[in-house]
């Protein structure tokens, strides 16, 4: 028997070269990833879809498309012999994806929906709202609209200011669109946008601060009356001084402490208004809520309401109710009211961060806005490519 010793040597060894040869090429593909652990897959990118079947964890499965985000994945589990043994939308914070695989590589599916509306009918307007803003139609027209208006008035196509409550003056949001380290991971379609509008975004808003609420952003009181003029609102202080063109709006996590949602609706209407007036895009958010909070009810009614105000002026919104579903605490911090930080000082979408803080997907998903935003309105990637002389 000793004969065919190095005969079967011989096999195994070329049998483990090719075990070899396969996993390298598996690892080098960028679109092969593995679940962290058992995963459900889906019909749809989102928790309220049907579940139709499961990956283990350590699998190795394919990227094949990505929602308009790259926040969930639609991927191929494949069999031995190659074949398809299941496909769906998976959870992209779940994946241990390639090194080399950047979302801009992925095939963007647009045209699913974010959320089945009718797995809860109670939450419908809400599920049915999309995460990022479809700028189509009479919503991209009104949009180029407001941006033309502003121009004429000298806001400056690179800038975009924050209006909101402590949640907007977070020094962390946004604000280090301006300074190295970005690390934008996977997002590299958003490196352009970043570039654009990163100078203006470390410059502090006059309408972002601790307690500001819909109603006291109209109050002379609260404007800084170091640089505001006399009589002047925060508001319309912010857009004379720093003349952006976009504006990001957030309201209620504040507001609905205080007051009705019908007061909140109506002081939230002054402040669309006065932005559209001014020639300042409003992009209006949506708030995330813990759907075991005694102002559970309310959350939805303010909620609602923001959709409303977006569809009656026709202007953007960014649902972070929805995308925020998936998240741990639904991205709150322990106060239930504060998006939950990852630790990070810099811009970082690496290591999934965008699917457990709710503060990083916020600014994932503003930072998407301003891209698609800025596509739609046909903006150079710089103001030196706008200025060179032709």
């Amino acid at each position: 028997m000793s004969r065919f010793r190095p005969r079967r040597f011989a096999l195994l060894f070329i049998v483990a070269l090719l075990l070899s040869a396969a996993l390298g090429a598996a690892q080098s593909d960028p679109f092969v990833a593995v679940p962290t652990h058992q995963i459900n897959v889906r019909s749809g990118p989102g928790s309220t879809f049907l579940q139709i079947g499961t990956i283990p964890g350590g699998a190795s499965i394919r990227v094949t498309q990505r929602n308009r985000i790259g926040t969930w994945l639609y991927v191929q589990y494949p069999r031995a012999d190659g074949s398809v043994a299941l496909e769906g939308w998976v959870y992209s914070g779940y994946l241990d994806l390639s090194p080399e695989l950047r979302m801009s590589q992925v095939y963007e599916n647009s045209d699913v929906m974010d959320a089945e509306p009718s797995s809860y009918p109670a939450l419908a307007r809400l599920l049915s709202a999309p995460v990022i803003p479809r700028l189509e139609g009479a919503l991209l027209d009104n949009v180029r609209a407001i941006f033309e208006r502003g121009q004429a008035a000298g806001m400056r196509p690179d800038a975009f200011t924050k209006v909101g409550d402590s949640l907007s003056a977070d020094p962390l949001y946004l604000t280090p669109m301006a300074s190295p380290p970005i690390e934008l991971g996977v997002y590299d379609y958003l490196a352009e946008t970043v570039a654009y509008y990163g100078a203006s975004a470390a410059e502090p808003s006059l309408a972002a601060s601790v307690g500001m609420a819909t109603y006291t952003v109209f109050d002379p009181l609260w404007a800084d009356s170091s640089r505001c003029e006399g009589g002047e609102t925060a508001l319309v202080c912010e857009y004379r001084l720093k003349r952006p063109s976009i504006a990001l709006i957030q309201f209620g996590s504040n507001d609905i402490l205080h007051v009705s949602a019908e007061f909140f609706a109506q002081t939230y209407r002054q402040i669309v208004q006065t932005s559209v007036d001014s020639g300042v895009i409003p992009v209006l958010f949506t708030f995330s809520w813990d759907e075991a909070s005694p102002l559970w009810a309310q959350s939805v009614a303010f909620n609602t309401a923001i959709l409303d105000i977006g569809a009656e002026f026709n202007v953007p919104v960014i649902n972070l109710w929805l995308a925020a579903r998936p998240l741990p605490a639904f991205g709150l911090d322990v106060d239930g009211i504060h998006m939950l930080h990852s630790g990070a000082q810099h811009l970082k979408f690496t290591g999934a961060d965008e699917s457990f803080y709710g503060a990083t997907l916020r600014s994932l998903l503003a930072i998407r806005t301003l891209h698609e935003i800025r596509r739609m309105l046909d903006l150079p990637a710089s103001l030196a490519e706008a200025t060179a002389a032709p």
